[in-house]
């Protein structure tokens, strides 16, 4: 199904969650590149204020460097600690850009 049907889907149920999208999010703010950090940043924090992404669920990302094979490279956490562990690494991140 594609993003947009869901989104029209749930829209259609009352049902209005951005947490499931998080892990896009992710993926993209560890490209590392400036503009499109900046931009994923202002979108997390629209999304955050609100109430449309919360983190009160489980974490859904994977994690390639700690690979816990009980749970196929999952972290058995809450969504929101990846959240504030991605968001923190992006910006000392782009705080070292800067420095440069």
């Amino acid at each position: 199904m594609f993003a947009a049907e869901e989104v029209e889907k749930d829209k259609n149920e009352g049902i209005l969650n951005a947490n499931k999208y998080f892990y896009i999010f992710k993926m993209a703010l560890e490209t590392r590149i400036p503009r499109l950090m900046e931009q994923l940043l202002y979108i997390v924090q629209k999304l955050v204020t609100f109430e449309f992404m919360d983190g009160n669920c489980v974490d859904n990302c994977i994690y390639a460097a700690e690979k816990p094979q009980q749970t196929n490279g999952k972290l058995p956490r809450l969504l929101i600690d990846a959240m504030v562990e991605t968001i923190c690494e992006s910006v000392v991140e782009r705080d070292n850009l800067v420095q440069l």
